[in-house]
């Protein structure tokens, strides 16, 4: 099986690519990412060679790299997103060609190529704030930019 991970660069994308390693139906694993948080933990292990594993500098807005690289695959984690917090400086119009538009790019690339699964990581977020622990049957309530996004 070959896997693509968009924004695959960062914390959460080492931890996944480390448990697919694993995985004996893995033949390959693309890390496809900007690179725009400069969160290199995926550069910073060298444990990753018992598969074949490619990284690929590239935006989810590029249509044309990123249909590129998708063909061929079989699964598409989608992890890239631009965050936000209450406390961060905003950028509307970005943070809604990435979040919104981009991932509308990696849908539709991901159903041209014939790609089997496309899987969406949320986030804790998409729960706001609370004082007790939170299930996946807990109500939504975003409170961020970034959690509306990752709710819808």
């Amino acid at each position: 099986m070959k896997i693509l991970l968009t924004g695959g660069a960062g914390y959460i994308g080492y931890a996944l690519v480390q448990q697919l390693m694993m995985a004996p139906e893995v033949s390959e694993i693309v890390v496809y990412d900007n690179l725009s948080r400069r969160s290199y933990a995926f550069f910073d292990h060298n444990d990753f060679r018992s598969k074949p594993l490619r990284f690929v500098q590239g935006d989810i807005l590029d249509g044309r790299k990123l249909a590129q690289t998708i063909k061929g695959m079989d699964v598409v984690y989608h992890l890239a997103a631009r965050v936000t917090t209450p406390f961060a400086d905003f950028d509307a119009h970005h943070f809604d060609q990435i979040n919104h538009w981009g991932t509308a790019q990696v849908t539709l690339a991901a159903e041209e190529a014939g790609v089997s699964h496309l899987i969406y990581l949320s986030s804790v977020s998409v729960y706001g704030t609370s004082d007790e622990p939170v299930s996946e049957d807990f109500p939504p309530n975003p409170q961020t930019y970034y959690a509306i996004a990752k709710l819808a």
